[in-house]
Parts: structure tokens; C-alpha cells; sequence
């Protein structure tokens, strides 16, 4: 299938300021010159959008190489030794750095357009209020995921049009006000911005899109630091709309929603939001490639391999496998119980040892495209699946003691939906094997969404930040149930000690970059760094 250009296709880039040359280069335009009708609006569109592929967001690192799995596995690569990817964090960290870059980056192609929009003549307006309503959300997204990392962050909500001090330096927001300007916006542009139904791919903001984000927006500013009142009301709120809809599914065969990942096919009844990626930078299209599955997937060190080359640098651990029973079909998805032989592809080598499994769900062996390139894989990345909306509303009312006991019914059967479908059964028909019956303690029913979470969502990089928004972060780290076993190789054990044992209380949160820190002399360190 193929994907829409309106993602994948790089921008050209947006500078302001006079050139030094007399002859103005091709393929760079001034702000003042641009912006002026629909093509223009557009190409400023796909810039905004295009942020989060880049190699310092889901391009690469953070989609494997920052150590987001949280308690479901850890990393073994030596190249990240030192690191956010075990956990050893500091506040020079480059992978941290270019994750601060990028997104204000985005967030900065988001306000040009947003700022330049009207200088547009003889456009639709309702098009245009589209393309305004995407540049809004993301522009939130992006401030989303700052603020979950960062907590207080500067909220810029103009472009930067110079270099001087004035221009440069502003002082964090704090966290609450931060989450009212994301839900606000976000509220905001779910009026102007199709329904799924409409829109060509779940690579674009959709009002489902939007509905579920928003879900889990409020999710995470009713938990840890800010702990909102009336955050879960609204969560419940916003995942209803998606639930009730009527355009969303869960698809039957759960594996089959990652393959179609891989082979380029869309799926939007379950896949809600994705990032998109296209080819393997072998063609005209020679930088719209991704690297999922070059990181999360079983090994394959072989050069130029034919079921795809995998450095296979997270591993699962002994708590993961055991979240599953025996008849979950997630488990042997999820987690990986083989690798290629390093000397010969074609001899799969089985492994027994469960702290020493690969961490699974993006294999490449199942991408269509060849041939399959070393660093470059055409798979989109999940965003917000329906799964997820389920268990979000199930969680806004296990969590909520104000929730009212109408949702009681609601609640149980969108978390039930999704583990029948982990179970290879029909997510509507109940089942007296698979269903969790209610209890009478929400506390204890929200204890087993937190684990349903871990075995529906893993590796899809919400682990870490669910723990901390549950307040649990560190105490799950340096529990009894994460001890690494002395029978792993020397290599794997001293991976898997270092993991655990670098987390520090302080690690709810990164700290700002150095550099940062060193330009804007209004930023305050966060706590601990």
C-alpha cells in the first residue's frame, strides 16, 4: 500500500533572516515569503508532522534506545553503555539533548505555521481550518511529550524569529499549566480535523486521534506529579468518544496488528495514530525510512540479511514473562525465544533462559519490501491503538473513586474486550476462562490493568512513563520480582544489574540538557540534577 507523501516527504527548509548571498539557493525560503497558498500550507504541514521520524524521536532512539520498557525488559548494547538506555542518565546525555531539540524543533515549524497561516489567499476555508486544527494538535503532542519528561518546560507558543537574548531565553511553565494549554488545544482542533473514516491514513491527526490522545493526556496529569482533580472524568470523556464512534475494532489476530506494521498495510478500526515511515532509503525517497525493528526484535547480526538485519538490543526479563498465563498468545509474540546464528541466518538458534529473550513485536522477517536494508525499515510505529483506548477508559473508572457506578459495566468490558483478543478469542462474546469478574475493590481491579497494560502494550514505549505517573516507578525497579538471576551469561547479567541498578529516585524525570542550561540562563534545573 502507499503511504501518503504528506508525512514522509522532507520540507524544505523554513529560515528567517537576510541571506548573505546574492542569489537566493533553491529548495530554502524565508518565512516572509512563504505560506501563501494551499501547496505552501501543506508542505508546512508535512514539516510539522515529519518531526516525530526523525532518528532523536521514533526514527531510532526513542523508539529503542532510551529505555522506555521500563520493568518489561532491558538494554544490551554496548554502543549505549553509559546512558539513558540503562538508565544511567546525565544531564550532558545526547539522546536526551536531541530528544529537546527535536521536539521544539517541531513545535517551532508548528507555530511558523500557525503564526503565517492567514497570509494564505483563495483557499477552502474548511481545509485550511483543517490543516490550522493538525498543526495544533501535534504542536500539544509535542509539548505532551515534553512535559512528560521534563515536567516544567518553556511553552513557546510563537515562532522565534531571532537570535537575540530576549528571543532565546524564557522561563518554564509549570507542569498544570502546561497540561491546560494541551487540553485546550487539543479540544480545539478535535472540532476542525476529519474523522478517521476520512482521512487518508492513521498517519494523519483524525478526531479519533485526537479523542484518544486526549484520554491519555488527562490520564497522566490526574497521576504523578500534578495529580489533577477531575482528570480521570475526563479521560472516561474523551475515550468514549473514540469507543462509541462505532468506526474502531479490535483487529481478531493480535500479532497480525504489528506484521500489518510491517508490510505497509493500514488498519485503522485498531491502529488510531501511527508514525509513519516509507521504503529503505534505497530509492528517490532515500531518507523517509525508519529503524523500527532494527533495535526491539530477535537478533540478526548477519550483514545484509535476508530476513533483516536486527541488533536485537532489548531483552525481556522473568517479570514480563510471567505477567502472562499460559493461553495468552501475547506472551510468545512479545517476548522472543530465538535469535539468528551471527555466522548463518538461515540456523535459528532457541533460547530457554527467560531473562535473556529478546524483547519482541517488530520482526522483521515479515517485512514485504526488499531487499531488506542494514538501517533502514519501512515499519510505522504504533501511536494509539484502540487496545489501548479500551484499557484507558477501564483505568479512569478503577482509579476514579467519583466515578459513577454506571461505568462500572463499561469499564469491565473494555478490559475484558482486550484480553479475549489476547487469548485468540472473540473480543465480544464473553468468556468465563479469560474475563476478570468484577470485584468489589477498584483498587485491586486497577492493579490488574496496570499488568494488562505491560502484556498488551509492551515495547511500544509507555511502560516507563505509566510506572511514573503511577507513582511507582522506583520501588517496581528495586523490587524482589526484578532481581536478575545469577544463571544469565556475565554479559547479559552485568547488562540487566546495571539497568536496575542505575535507577535513582530522580529518574522520574530527565533533566533539562546541559546545553540548555547553558543558553537560557532563565531555566531551573529539575529536582535531583
Amino acid at each position: 500500500m502507499k503511504k501518503i507523501s504528506s508525512i514522509l516527504i522532507s520540507l524544505s527548509v523554513l529560515v528567517s533572516g537576510c541571506s548573505f548571498l546574492e542569489v537566493e539557493p533553491q529548495g530554502i525560503y524565508r518565512t516572509g515569503d512563504y505560506y501563501n497558498n494551499i501547496a505552501e500550507l501543506q508542505t508546512a504541514l508535512r514539516g510539522v508532522y515529519s518531526t516525530m521520524g526523525v532518528s532523536a524521536l521514533y526514527g531510532q532512539m526513542y523508539s529503542g534506545r532510551m529505555a522506555q520498557w521500563g520493568d518489561l525488559g532491558y538494554s544490551n548494547y554496548s554502543v549505549d553503555r553509559g546512558t539513558v538506555a540503562e538508565n544511567a542518565v546525565t544531564t550532558s546525555d545526547a539522546k536526551i539533548k536531541g530528544y529537546w531539540q527535536a521536539l521544539y524543533a517541531g513545535i517551532n515549524n508548528a507555530n511558523l505555521l500557525i503564526a503565517n497561516i492567514d497570509k494564505a489567499k483563495d483557499v477552502d476555508e474548511k481545509e485550511k481550518a483543517s490543516i490550522l486544527a493538525q498543526a495544533r494538535f501535534l504542536r500539544a503532542y509535542y509539548y505532551f511529550m515534553l512535559t512528560v519528561k521534563f515536567v516544567d518546560v518553556p511553552l513557546r507558543t510563537s515562532p522565534v524569529t531571532g537570535s537575540t537574548v530576549s528571543d532565546l531565553q524564557i522561563a518554564q511553565t509549570p507542569s498544570p499549566k502546561v497540561y491546560e494549554f494541551i487540553i485546550s488545544e487539543m479540544e480545539v482542533a478535535a472540532q476542525d480535523v476529519e474523522p478517521i473514516s476520512k482521512v487518508t491514513s492513521p498517519g494523519v491527526v483524525s478526531q479519533s486521534a485526537v479523542w484518544g490522545i486526549l484520554a491519555r493526556v488527562c490520564l497522566y496529569n490526574a497521576g504523578n506529579p500534578n495529580n489533577t482533580p477531575g482528570m480521570y472524568a475526563k479521560a472516561r470523556e474523551y475515550a468514549a468518544k473514540v469507543i462509541d464512534s462505532g468506526l474502531h475494532s479490535l483487529n481478531p489476530d493480535y500479532k497480525q496488528v504489528f506484521i500489518n506494521y510491517m508490510q505497509d498495510l493500514y488498519d485503522p478500526q485498531e491502529s488510531i495514530f501511527e508514525v509513519e515511515f516509507y521504503g529503505n532509503n534505497k530509492s528517490a525517497y532515500n531518507s523517509t525510512a525508519g529503524q523500527i525493528g532494527r533495535c526491539v526484535g530477535p537478533r540478526n547480526k548477519n550483514i545484509d540479511a535476508k530476513l533483516g538485519y536486527c541488533l536485537g538490543t532489548v531483552r525481556s526479563n522473568q517479570y514480563h514473562w510471567n505477567l502472562y498465563d499460559e493461553t495468552d498468545l501475547r506472551r510468545d509474540w512479545n517476548i522472543v525465544s530465538y535469535y539468528y546464528d551471527a555466522a548463518d541466518e538461515t540456523n535459528v538458534i532457541s533460547l530457554t533462559n527467560t531473562f535473556g529473550k529478546f524483547a519482541g513485536k517488530f520482526r522483521r522477517e515479515y517485512e514485504t519490501l526488499l531487499p531488506r536494508a542494514n538501517d533502514a525499515t519501512p515499519t510505522n510505529f504504533p501511536l494509539l491503538r484502540y487496545s489501548d483506548v479500551l484499557l484507558m477508559f477501564a483505568e479512569a473508572y478503577a482509579a476514579d473513586i467519583d466515578a459513577p457506578a454506571s461505568d462500572e459495566d463499561k469499564a469491565y468490558e473494555c478490559f475484558n474486550m482486550v484480553r479475549r483478543r489476547g487469548h485468540g478469542l472473540e473480543a465480544s462474546v464473553p468468556s468465563v476462562d479469560v474475563d476478570y469478574a468484577k470485584v468489589s475493590d477498584r483498587t485491586e481491579f486497577l492493579y490488574e490493568i496496570q499488568d494488562e497494560r505491560a502484556r498488551e502494550l509492551a515495547y511500544e514505549m509507555l511502560r516507563k512513563d505509566d510506572l511514573v505517573r503511577w507513582g511507582i516507578f522506583y520501588d517496581r525497579m528495586h523490587s524482589s520480582e526484578m532481581n536478575v538471576p545469577t544463571t544469565l551469561s556475565e554479559s547479559n547479567y552485568q547488562y540487566a544489574a546495571r539497568y536496575i541498578d542505575n535507577v535513582d529516585r530522580k529518574d522520574v524525570r530527565w533533566p533539562i540538557p546541559a546545553t540548555e542550561m547553558s543558553v537560557n540562563s532563565l531555566l531551573v534545573q529539575n529536582e535531583g540534577w
